[in-house]
C-alpha cells in the first residue's frame, strides 16, 4: 500500500503535468496497474457504513439488559453526586452550628460580654 504522499505525487504527475501512466510507473518503479488505480481514482475517503444493530441470538430476550446496565451506572453516578453534595452541605451546617454555639449561645449562658477586639472566631 502506498503512502498518501506517493498517491498525491502520482495524481500530480498524471493530472497536472500530464504524464502517461507507463512513464509514471517506470520513474517511480511501480506496477502499471497500481499507478492506474491511484491516478484514476477521484475520491479516496472511505465510505462510512451505517451501523447495524447487532443481533445476539443466544441472548434472545435478555439483549435489552444492556440498557438496564447503562441506566444503573448513570443512576449510580447521580447518587454519588448527591452524596457529595450532602457531605458538603452537612459540613457547612456543622460549621455554622459551631459558630452559632461559640458566638451566641455560650456567651449568653455564661454572661460573657464581648469586648472590643476579642471574639471566639
Amino acid at each position: 500500500m502506498l503512502k498518501m504522499a506517493q498517491i498525491e505525487y502520482i495524481k500530480h504527475l498524471y493530472e497536472v503535468e500530464g504524464k502517461s501512466i507507463s512513464y509514471i510507473a517506470k520513474t517511480l518503479q511501480l506496477n502499471r496497474r497500481t499507478v492506474t488505480k491511484y491516478a484514476e481514482k477521484y475520491n479516496w475517503t472511505p465510505l462510512e457504513k451505517p451501523l447495524e444493530e447487532r443481533r445476539y441470538p443466544v441472548l434472545g430476550m435478555f439483549s435489552s439488559m444492556t440498557f438496564i446496565r447503562y441506566t444503573f451506572i448513570e443512576k449510580l453516578k447521580i447518587s454519588l453526586t448527591y452524596k457529595a453534595l450532602l457531605v458538603g452541605i452537612s459540613t457547612l451546617i456543622i460549621g455554622y452550628f459551631i459558630y452559632f454555639l461559640l458566638n451566641v449561645i455560650l456567651p449568653k449562658q455564661f454572661n460573657i460580654e464581648e469586648s472590643e477586639g476579642e471574639s471566639f472566631n
